[in-house]
């Protein structure tokens, strides 16, 4: 399942937000009367907020805090949505369930689902898998993918999973 995040809030509204979710997150933890404040800052690697068709980098918003019941420093980001003020806004969201579940009581049973999740799977970069730099031509990333194969393929003592991977990174450099 895949979603889309478009937001209208500015820059400046989700930070006021997300201002807003922290400073009502300390007055839970640490009650109303107390003038206790969560860390927090948030950094794009650009100022072109609302620019469509950044690179990665150029979108990856960073959000930093100190979580106020473990003082655990935290460290969230994303880069997949299409602007930088939408994965800012995605950020803001993340952060306000994890209030709202802090705040109903539902933190723990969170941690222990996530707990058991199983890691998330890296998919390598074709070029890594191959051998080669990016910029090689094909005929290398050809011969390279024939070399690898003669020792990959589960007839010369190889596996499956290997043989997959490399037919997978070859099939990515062919298509660029």
């Amino acid at each position: 399942m895949s979603y889309d995040l478009s937001t209208d809030k500015g820059w400046g509204e989700t930070k006021a937000a997300l201002a807003d979710t922290f400073r009502k997150w300390a007055k839970e933890v640490f009650g109303s009367w107390s003038t206790k404040k969560i860390e927090w800052d948030i950094e794009a690697n650009t100022t072109r907020y609302v620019a469509a068709n950044l690179s990665k980098d150029e979108k990856r918003v960073t959000l930093r805090y100190v979580h106020p019941e473990t003082n655990e420093r935290k460290e969230l980001w994303t880069d997949k949505f299409g602007r930088v003020v939408d994965n800012a806004r995605a950020l803001y969201l993340a952060i306000e369930a994890i209030r709202l579940n802090e705040a109903r009581g539902l933190g723990e049973v969170l941690r222990q689902n996530y707990a058991a999740l199983p890691a998330p799977v890296r998919e390598r970069d074709p070029f890594e898998v191959l051998g080669i730099r990016p910029d090689a031509p094909m005929e290398i990333a050809e011969a390279a993918y024939k070399a690898l194969t003669r020792s990959a393929h589960p007839d010369a003592g190889g596996s499956t999973e290997r043989m997959q991977e490399l037919n997978a990174a070859i099939e990515k450099v062919r298509a660029r």
